[in-house]
């Protein structure tokens, strides 16, 4: 580490919070602009299937879980990485399971063909 560095980390992460405040800013306006529902085929409050602007069927939102692998045996490598050998099963840890967005805030959607589909791409029929 370069002892003459001018930055310090206090003010590189007041940069980045000034930065995601920002961030939130634009988000929050390019929601406003998306005008989510405009192309829905139901009133709302009355449920609907959910499919793309093309009417392809959404299969689910996609999502992330959290896990444990149990690990039998562990090598390191020459290049100071570990490689597992692993029992075989995952126990999956529900209570952590979460929608994922993308970096604009919007839910992730899976179509039938297992194609990713922003929330701004689906409609309700």
């Amino acid at each position: 580490m370069n002892c003459n560095t001018t930055r310090t980390i206090e003010a590189i992460d007041a940069e980045i919070a000034k930065l995601q405040v920002e961030r939130a800013q634009l988000v929050r306006a390019r929601k406003d602009d998306l005008k989510f529902g405009q192309h829905d085929k139901v009133a709302v409050g009355t449920p609907g299937r959910l499919v793309t602007m093309d009417e392809r069927p959404i299969a689910g939102s996609y999502e992330v879980m959290n896990g444990m692998s149990g690990i039998t045996t562990a090598t390191r490598k020459p290049d100071g990485s570990l490689s597992f050998d692993f029992e075989g099963g995952t126990e999956v840890y529900w209570d952590g399971q979460r929608t994922v967005r993308s970096p604009l805030e919007e839910i992730l959607f899976v179509d039938e063909d297992g194609e990713f589909v922003h929330e701004s791409q689906v409609k309700l029929v």
